[in-house]
């Protein structure tokens, strides 16, 4: 699906703002990011692959020559650290990949003053597809979401693309099937609903 493509070695690093997490960005230096938008035949948005995760990068003023920031949660499931330095390469599909369907766990984070949150299935699936439009998304993957000024991780349980391979970057599109499924507890509750985008929720029994 990739080509050879141009690569950099940089280091992980913190983001250099807290709310930079919710949008599944990679960020480096100006510098870098010219050299990443030239090769990409100064086309956006520029795609850049780390091991089989693949992030739309963007410069940031305050990321060093040899750094790449990603979030927190993002380098954990990456299992990258701030000194084992990473392999970032430019990806240029030749034929875009799109997902068919993803399951994804709804997992409450951060409540805010530890009220009950009520998240709609149907506002989720809304709220997730305007976030992630156009990003390449695979198994195993993080994504967070602001929902009412408390935070959602979503983790990405299961991936196929729409000719039915499972476990390969695709891009998230209108058509992709979203089904989600949740813990419930005492903080969270999950309003099932169906929308027109044809998303579904599956509840784990006790």
């Amino acid at each position: 699906m990739q080509e050879k493509s141009f690569s950099l070695t940089l280091l992980p690093a913190h983001l250099s703002f807290n709310e930079l997490a919710f949008t599944n960005f990679a960020y480096i230096s100006p510098s870098n990011y010219s050299t990443f938008y030239q090769a990409n035949q100064m086309n956006k948005p520029v795609y850049v692959s780390i091991d089989n995760f693949i992030f739309i990068v963007e410069t940031d003023q305050k990321v060093e020559e040899n750094q790449i920031a990603l979030g927190r949660l993002t380098r954990a499931y990456m299992k990258l650290n701030f000194t084992d330095p990473a392999t970032v390469s430019l990806f240029q599909s030749k034929t875009e990949t799109r997902l068919g369907h993803l399951l994804v766990e709804v997992v409450l984070g951060k409540a805010i003053n530890h009220k009950r949150l009520e998240v709609e299935e149907t506002i989720l699936d809304q709220m997730f597809r305007r976030a992630f439009k156009d990003h390449f998304l695979n198994q195993k993957q993080t994504v967070l979401i602001d929902f009412q000024k408390s935070i959602l991780i979503l983790n990405i349980l299961e991936s196929s693309n729409l000719d039915g391979n499972e476990q390969t970057p695709g891009i998230l599109l209108e058509e992709t099937i979203l089904e989600f499924k949740y813990q419930p507890n005492e903080y969270l509750v999950f309003k099932k609903s169906f929308s027109e985008t044809g998303s579904q929720n599956l509840e784990r029994e006790d």
